[in-house]
Protein backbone atom coordinates (compact mmCIF):
# COMPACT_ATOMS: atom_id res chain seq x y z
CA UNK A 1 0.00 0.00 0.00
CA UNK A 2 1.56 3.50 -0.89
CA UNK A 3 1.38 6.43 1.18
CA UNK A 4 -0.23 10.27 0.51
CA UNK A 5 3.70 10.98 -0.09
CA UNK A 6 4.03 9.42 -3.90
CA UNK A 7 -0.24 10.34 -4.94
CA UNK A 8 -1.15 7.36 -6.00
CA UNK A 9 -4.62 5.95 -4.56
CA UNK A 10 -4.97 2.93 -3.04
CA UNK A 11 -7.70 1.44 -5.37
CA UNK A 12 -4.55 1.36 -8.48
CA UNK A 13 -4.20 -1.83 -9.05
CA UNK A 14 -1.36 -3.21 -10.85
CA UNK A 15 -1.62 -5.16 -14.25
CA UNK A 16 -0.62 -8.69 -13.66
CA UNK A 17 0.15 -10.97 -16.34
CA UNK A 18 -2.55 -13.35 -18.06
CA UNK A 19 -2.11 -16.85 -16.75
CA UNK A 20 -1.35 -19.21 -19.51
CA UNK A 21 -4.60 -20.98 -21.20
CA UNK A 22 -5.58 -24.43 -20.00
CA UNK A 23 -4.10 -27.08 -22.02
CA UNK A 24 -6.32 -29.65 -23.93
CA UNK A 25 -6.61 -33.34 -22.72
CA UNK A 26 -5.32 -35.79 -25.32
CA UNK A 27 -8.37 -36.71 -27.50
CA UNK A 28 -10.14 -33.69 -26.68
CA UNK A 29 -8.80 -32.20 -29.40
CA UNK A 30 -10.13 -34.38 -31.68
CA UNK A 31 -13.83 -34.41 -30.51
CA UNK A 32 -16.07 -32.95 -33.57
CA UNK A 33 -18.42 -30.29 -33.27
CA UNK A 34 -22.16 -30.87 -32.33
CA UNK A 35 -23.79 -31.41 -35.43
CA UNK A 36 -28.15 -30.00 -35.57
CA UNK A 37 -30.28 -33.23 -35.93
CA UNK A 38 -30.52 -32.86 -39.93
CA UNK A 39 -34.33 -33.32 -40.06
CA UNK A 40 -37.30 -31.37 -38.87
CA UNK A 41 -39.82 -33.13 -36.11
CA UNK A 42 -42.88 -33.08 -38.72
CA UNK A 43 -40.63 -33.61 -41.45
CA UNK A 44 -42.33 -36.52 -43.78
CA UNK A 45 -39.29 -38.47 -46.00
CA UNK A 46 -40.94 -41.85 -46.98
CA UNK A 47 -44.77 -41.58 -45.94
CA UNK A 48 -42.74 -41.27 -41.72
CA UNK A 49 -41.88 -39.18 -39.77
CA UNK A 50 -40.18 -38.80 -36.30
CA UNK A 51 -43.02 -37.49 -34.90
CA UNK A 52 -44.74 -40.61 -35.74
CA UNK A 53 -42.65 -43.13 -34.77
CA UNK A 54 -42.06 -40.91 -31.30
CA UNK A 55 -45.35 -41.39 -30.85
CA UNK A 56 -45.62 -45.58 -31.94
CA UNK A 57 -42.39 -45.82 -29.29
CA UNK A 58 -44.47 -44.05 -26.59
CA UNK A 59 -48.08 -45.66 -27.41
CA UNK A 60 -47.41 -48.47 -24.88
CA UNK A 61 -46.83 -45.95 -21.81
CA UNK A 62 -49.86 -44.09 -20.74
CA UNK A 63 -47.68 -41.90 -18.48
CA UNK A 64 -43.79 -41.94 -19.45
CA UNK A 65 -41.37 -40.55 -17.43
CA UNK A 66 -39.03 -37.64 -18.73
CA UNK A 67 -36.50 -40.09 -19.41
CA UNK A 68 -38.88 -42.54 -21.13
CA UNK A 69 -39.80 -39.91 -23.26
CA UNK A 70 -36.27 -38.81 -24.26
CA UNK A 71 -34.99 -41.83 -24.68
CA UNK A 72 -38.01 -42.27 -27.13
CA UNK A 73 -36.99 -39.49 -28.88
CA UNK A 74 -33.90 -40.50 -29.10
CA UNK A 75 -34.72 -43.92 -30.74
CA UNK A 76 -37.03 -42.26 -32.66
CA UNK A 77 -34.41 -40.15 -34.40
CA UNK A 78 -32.04 -43.25 -34.85
CA UNK A 79 -34.97 -44.72 -36.41
CA UNK A 80 -35.54 -42.04 -38.55
CA UNK A 81 -31.93 -41.93 -39.89
CA UNK A 82 -31.51 -45.55 -40.79
CA UNK A 83 -35.29 -45.49 -42.65
CA UNK A 84 -34.02 -42.57 -44.37
CA UNK A 85 -30.43 -43.68 -45.56
CA UNK A 86 -32.39 -46.68 -46.54
CA UNK A 87 -34.86 -45.36 -48.75
CA UNK A 88 -32.87 -43.11 -50.18
CA UNK A 89 -30.20 -46.07 -51.35
CA UNK A 90 -33.22 -47.98 -52.31
CA UNK A 91 -34.59 -45.25 -54.45
CA UNK A 92 -31.52 -45.03 -56.37
CA UNK A 93 -31.79 -48.79 -56.89
CA UNK A 94 -35.43 -48.98 -57.95
CA UNK A 95 -36.28 -45.80 -59.35
CA UNK A 96 -39.73 -46.91 -60.42
CA UNK A 97 -40.82 -47.48 -56.98
CA UNK A 98 -42.62 -44.94 -54.80
CA UNK A 99 -39.62 -45.07 -52.11
CA UNK A 100 -39.34 -41.11 -50.94
CA UNK A 101 -43.33 -41.04 -50.71
CA UNK A 102 -44.46 -44.10 -48.75
CA UNK A 103 -41.60 -46.32 -48.54
CA UNK A 104 -40.61 -45.99 -44.65
CA UNK A 105 -43.74 -47.47 -44.19
CA UNK A 106 -42.69 -51.04 -45.91
CA UNK A 107 -39.96 -50.83 -43.73
CA UNK A 108 -42.45 -51.37 -40.77
CA UNK A 109 -42.89 -54.87 -40.23
CA UNK A 110 -43.97 -55.56 -36.74
CA UNK A 111 -41.51 -58.78 -36.40
CA UNK A 112 -38.62 -56.38 -37.11
CA UNK A 113 -39.98 -52.80 -36.00
CA UNK A 114 -38.70 -53.10 -32.45
CA UNK A 115 -34.79 -53.88 -33.16
CA UNK A 116 -33.00 -50.80 -35.22
CA UNK A 117 -30.25 -53.38 -35.72
CA UNK A 118 -32.27 -54.91 -38.42
CA UNK A 119 -32.40 -51.54 -40.58
CA UNK A 120 -28.74 -50.92 -39.76
CA UNK A 121 -27.62 -54.76 -41.42
CA UNK A 122 -30.21 -53.66 -44.38
CA UNK A 123 -28.25 -50.38 -44.61
CA UNK A 124 -25.08 -52.13 -44.36
CA UNK A 125 -25.97 -54.54 -47.14
CA UNK A 126 -27.31 -51.57 -49.31
CA UNK A 127 -24.08 -49.61 -49.03
CA UNK A 128 -21.54 -50.00 -52.01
Amino acid sequence: METEDTGTSVNDRVARPVPPANPVAPGEADILPVVPYPYQEDEMIGGDSLLSIRKRLLASNAQPSAEGINLAHLDAQDRFEVKVDIIKQTAVLDPSGDWTGRGARALDNPRAASSIRRGTFLNRALSP
